[in-house]
């Protein structure tokens, strides 16, 4: 069975192999110039992983880091919203604390959704709109 290897070690080899591709080859060097100036929001660590990758110097394995440094840079420019689970995104902030918390909230609360879903199902559904409203409705 093969030994399985720590994250922090596997990152620190991934950034020696990098560096070495990078101090060996001026072609990886100048594209490690253009990288970093072209994606400054991205760590100059994550760049130099980026070229620890069998098969380096070929032109589609170029393309893939290419590719997969401006994905970071994407990435560091346009933050994803924060993650809205359902109660937040169908109940008012305080409630959908208490219901996430509370096991005897949450299946109250699976049952009142089962039910408004099952009677708008005969007229082609419900949408999030209407729901939040069938909700607010149930909670008066």
């Amino acid at each position: 069975m093969a030994r399985e290897i720590p994250v922090a070690e596997h990152m620190e080899k991934q950034l020696a192999a990098g560096r070495k591709v990078i101090a060996n080859d001026s072609q990886s060097r100048a594209l490690f110039a253009q990288l970093k100036s072209e994606c400054p929001d991205v760590d100059e660590d994550a760049i130099v992983r980026s070229f620890a990758t069998p098969g380096f110097g070929t032109k589609n394995v170029e393309a893939a880091v290419v590719a997969t440094v401006r994905q970071k840079q994407f990435n560091a420019a346009n933050p994803r919203p924060p993650f809205k689970d359902i109660y937040d995104h169908l109940l008012p902030s305080k409630l959908a604390k208490q219901v996430r918390e509370d096991p005897e909230f949450r299946a109250q609360f699976a049952t009142l959704l089962s039910e408004i879903e099952g009677e708008r199902e005969r007229d082609g559904g419900i949408n999030d709109e209407e729901m939040r409203r069938e909700i607010q409705d149930a909670l008066k």
